[in-house]
């Protein structure tokens, strides 16, 4: 998936990045695993420490690779935030508007956030 997230150039990487989760936790719902451990996360020591070692050095810290951004780790952290806070008031505590928001207008209201913190200046 990394590829793909960066195939459009590192101007499209958080549109793609978005889209992927989106898309990915839409289709799967509660059956995902990054939503059940960020169910199990919210109140579980171990499940928050398998999911930071999973996530991290398995998706975010390569893709930082792949965009050759500086602040690597500060940036793949923030977009964990923006990700997996979209995961817990989407998926997990069902907050509305989210929750029923159409795919595409939560792809479209993330993109410009994650994509700054992906590539854009961190001020």
């Amino acid at each position: 998936e990394l590829p793909r997230i960066v195939a459009d150039g590192r101007h499209r990487a958080g549109r793609r990045l978005v889209e992927l989760f989106v898309r990915i936790w839409d289709e799967q719902g509660t059956r995902n695993p990054i939503l059940t451990l960020l169910r199990a996360a919210m109140t579980e020591p171990k499940a928050a420490a398998l999911l930071r070692e999973r996530l991290m050095p398995e998706l975010y810290f390569p893709l930082m690779d792949l965009l050759g951004s500086d602040r690597p780790e500060m940036r793949a952290e923030l977009v964990a935030s923006q990700l997996l806070g979209l995961g817990i008031s989407r998926y997990v505590l069902g907050f509305e508007p989210i929750a029923s928001a159409s795919s595409d207008e939560v792809v479209e209201l993330l993109t410009p956030t994650v994509q700054r913190y992906l590539t854009g200046k961190l001020d």
